[in-house]
């Protein structure tokens, strides 16, 4: 009797291990296949309480008025992003550029807009309220772009963007994105590489 009294409670306490050791997120994976901080590494992301979600895939959408170079030169930076970076996947939609301007302030106004906007500078501040301010991290890494052409992305002395050299203009995040941190990076990521 001892001797089995003995072998369940063995059994027990091996179920309970088993059990503790399993994370509580989908699957019991709690892994981030890359690190990912408010001031970014050479790659980033988002970290969770911005959105990040560990363990989980975490999707973004850009949209840019339809160009084929700047839609490759901002594919090849998606691809080299999301490489460094797996479960973010980018997806990169192109709107007609005669109808570009107004279906972008129609789906910022709506909260439809993609997570990253391309937007001309002049624009930025006149969206201000459904743009997402950049993060103290993306301050810090935007010390590095070239000042005369940040100023544009800047107003009343917080910043709303940055440059790229891909196209004219430069990205945005939309105040709604669902991943601000992460789609912050990949602005700043673009913006910087």
């Amino acid at each position: 009797m001892k001797t089995s009294i003995l072998k369940l409670t063995i059994l027990l306490l091996a179920l309970l291990a088993a059990a503790g050791c399993r994370g509580s997120g989908p699957g019991g994976d709690e892994t981030r296949p890359t690190p990912i901080s408010e001031a970014p590494p050479a790659e980033g992301g988002g970290s969770a309480d911005e959105g990040g979600g560990v363990g989980q895939s975490i999707p973004l959408r850009l949209w840019l008025p339809q160009d084929e170079t700047a839609h490759a030169a901002l594919q090849a930076a998606a691809d080299a992003y999301t490489a460094a970076n797996p479960g973010v996947a980018v997806t990169i939609e192109t709107i007609d550029p005669a109808a570009y301007d107004q279906t972008v302030r129609d789906a910022l106004g709506a909260g439809t807009a993609a997570d990253v906007v391309a937007l001309s500078p002049a624009a930025v501040c006149g969206l201000v309220g459904q743009l997402a301010a950049a993060p103290e991290g993306i301050v810090a890494a935007a010390g590095a772009i070239d000042p005369a052409t940040l100023a544009p992305f800047q107003c009343n002395g917080v910043l709303y963007g940055l440059p790229i050299a891909a196209a004219p203009g430069g990205l945005t995040v939309k105040a709604t994105a669902a991943a601000p941190g992460v789609a912050w990076d990949f602005v700043r990521f673009v913006a910087t590489n």
